[in-house]
């Protein structure tokens, strides 16, 4: 994608998947930002994309299962499974080897890095048809157990935009997914998310992308956020369910929602506790998104632009 006008305009790409089977289909979106505002004079650019797609032979495709390829085998444990094996016993409702907590490793740019079931039950409004619920908390979630790496959310103080305009939205779906090993991009299953807004001039209503990949909301961890504007779209994740809570408490803008007996929602980097963001604009708030703490383990918001912030996306199978 190239712009004419680079002075005032700056465009980003992303192609969803890279690598399709006869048949398939992919998204590729393109983002427009205006960077500097003309005084004066009325401003324009001409942008130009251009898709180039190359066949492979079945014997050197990744994407999706070639018909020459070798039978599927049957599910055994989520550990030590191909993600070929975990999509198809996904796909045909046949998941009971797995159980909601099972970790497997993840080989991501030479860094290994760890992941679990977060989910594996299917809500009443999860089907496809229904566009107010967000599918963030539906049918095979995986979550990265700890974080990836720290980024801002944005390189402004803003969450104009919410979820899907941010800075980390086009790099998770972007530069981040395509970084994952071939065979589980190939059983990520695109997902209906829905995030919410915050109190700015432009953003009135909730937000609906479809992503690989996306953040949790903190309704999704503690079944409860009051500064989410989307938070009746989604429930919580079945690994969050039913753990021991000491103390809920909502305290203003200062300190969110406490959980302070709520240990499973703890993510580290490094091997210390760490912040890391949800996808939630905070809704008080013209600059904040979620942020799960490291110290308290509570919710509350921090500015867009900080980069010391941890990111642990999620993503479904199927």
């Amino acid at each position: 994608v190239t712009s004419s006008n680079s002075e005032y305009f700056k465009v980003t790409e992303y192609v969803a998947d890279t690598q399709l089977q006869a048949g398939e289909e992919t998204t590729a979106k393109v983002k427009v930002e205006m960077i500097k505002t003309p005084i004066t004079d009325s401003v324009s650019t001409s942008i130009t994309a251009t898709l180039t797609a190359s066949p492979l032979e079945n014997e050197t495709a990744t994407g999706g299962s070639p018909a020459s390829a070798e039978p599927i085998p049957d599910p055994v444990s989520f550990t030590t499974d191909s993600w070929a094996t975990i999509q198809k016993a996904v796909q045909n409702n046949n998941t009971s080897a797995y159980n909601v907590g099972d970790t497997k490793s993840v080989t991501i740019n030479g860094n290994n890095y760890m992941v679990r079931i977060a989910n594996k039950s299917t809500g009443e409004h999860c089907g496809d048809n229904d566009t107010a619920y967000s599918q963030t908390a539906c049918g095979f979630v995986v979550e990265f157990v700890d974080i990836v790496e720290q980024r801002a959310m944005n390189s402004t103080l803003t969450n104009v935009g919410g979820w899907p305009g941010s800075e980390l939205y086009t790099y998770l779906q972007g530069s981040f997914y395509n970084s994952l090993p071939s065979d589980l991009k190939s059983a990520i299953k695109p997902t209906r998310v829905i995030s919410g807004y915050g109190r700015n001039r432009t953003d009135s209503a909730n937000f609906t992308s479809t992503d690989n990949l996306y953040l949790l909301s903190g309704v999704e961890l503690v079944g409860a956020d009051e500064y989410d504007t989307a938070a009746s779209t989604t429930h919580q994740l079945d690994y969050y369910v039913g753990q021991p809570v000491g103390q809920v408490s909502l305290c203003g803008e200062s300190c969110g929602l406490f959980v302070d007996s709520y240990p499973r929602i703890k993510k580290q980097y490094s091997g210390s506790d760490w912040s890391y963001w949800l996808r939630p604009a905070y809704s008080n708030d013209n600059e904040l998104f979620r942020v799960v703490s490291d110290f308290r383990v509570n919710l509350y918001g921090s500015d867009a632009g900080f980069s010391s912030i941890g990111v642990a996306p999620a993503f479904r199978i199927g």
